[in-house]
């Protein structure tokens, strides 16, 4: 219930809670489907990861100790590949690394770590994001409407520039950076949350999104500042890129 109290607006009871409105792209609604509990709401919403990898692990490895003849090979590259899968997947379940739990350090091909990288910030699903803003671009507040006409603006121009967003907790910050996400990412272009990205998105993403901004010594925004200088080529101001720094500057 706690996650889902994150992600759906207004609801009115617990039963309304447990019932997900399908909509289509152009925001009618498809389907209102009841749901029995809170789970089921959230694996239909898809907030809930899918967990048959793991029963299919188990079924394989109970297959292969009920018949111990059975002859698996494995090698060295299979042994990498799965290392560099679960480096991925265990920071973002437990958010710590992988070396941790006792595994060795998986080898990197430096391509291949370019083009993982850029996959991760250009997958997004375009069509959702395009009904996401039209849904949700309408229910901006006069002030928020003049800073997204201003930053969406500078991101156009690509000139780079920072920006501060100074509001107080509870006034939907948090609503409007994730529209501003979604503006350059249903574009096929690059947009992502600082303390999360590697060297080549750096290079060529249009905007940066520093949230809790006012938490940080002002040495890091001069760090970021001349890494951008370094990474881009640039003179600009943060290397060309447009930088969005959130928090409550009061």
């Amino acid at each position: 219930m706690r996650l889902l109290l994150h992600h759906v607006r207004g609801p009115i009871s617990f039963e309304d809670l447990k019932t997900v409105i399908v909509r289509d792209e152009d925001d009618d609604i498809l389907e209102i489907k009841p749901c029995s509990t809170y789970t089921e709401v959230c694996q239909v919403l898809r907030l809930l990861e899918e967990d048959s990898h793991s029963y299919q692990a188990m079924e394989e490895a109970a297959a292969r100790r009920n018949n111990p003849t059975e002859n698996i090979e494995y090698c060295d590259a299979l042994f990498n590949n799965n290392l560099l899968i679960l480096e991925d997947k265990i920071p973002s379940i437990t958010g710590n690394k992988l070396v941790l739990y006792g595994f060795p350090k998986p080898v990197h091909d430096q391509s291949e770590l370019t083009s993982k990288d850029v996959l991760r910030e250009t997958s997004y699903d375009v069509q959702a994001l395009r009904a996401y803003m039209a849904a949700n671009v309408p229910r901006l507040t006069p002030d928020q409407q003049i800073a997204f006409i201003a930053i969406t603006g500078m991101i156009g121009r690509e000139k780079g520039g920072i920006v501060f967003l100074d509001a107080p907790g509870g006034t939907d910050k948090t609503f409007l950076l994730n529209l501003l996400l979604a503006f350059v990412r249903k574009e096929k272009d690059m947009a992502v949350v600082f303390g999360t990205e590697q060297g080549h998105v750096l290079k060529t993403c249009k905007l940066i999104v520093w949230d809790e901004a006012t938490m940080r010594h002002r040495n890091a925004f001069h760090a970021l500042d001349k890494t951008f200088l370094d990474l881009r080529g640039s003179s600009a101001i943060m290397g060309g890129a447009t930088v969005v720094l959130a928090g409550d500057f009061r």
